[in-house]
């Protein structure tokens, strides 16, 4: 995009929190890229998610999550609410 001089489309329609830090990490790395449209809209406009604690987004602005790994902490509890099949490891 930045090389064809082209603005770029961040969508979470579709994502958890999960997945929108792991793309907010992507865009905050990407040098002088022009963003269209509404990236945290998902997040926003979910019911519940599966993080314990909810994407940081304050007038307009996402905030990159700065903890261990992508920076989130998945919530057990909705993990197993959401999930379809339950997978144990046999010892």
């Amino acid at each position: 995009a930045v090389a064809a001089n082209l603005s770029i489309f961040p969508s979470s329609r579709m994502c958890s929190g999960v997945g929108v830090a792991a793309a907010t990490h992507l865009y905050a790395a990407l040098p002088e890229v022009e963003f269209e449209g509404e990236f945290v809209d998902g997040v926003l406009m979910a019911e519940s998610d599966l993080l314990a604690t909810p994407i940081d987004v304050k007038d307009g602005m996402i905030y990159v999550p700065n903890g261990k790994g992508i920076g989130v902490e998945v919530d057990e509890d909705q993990l197993k609410k959401f999930a379809k099949e339950r997978i144990e490891k046999r010892v």
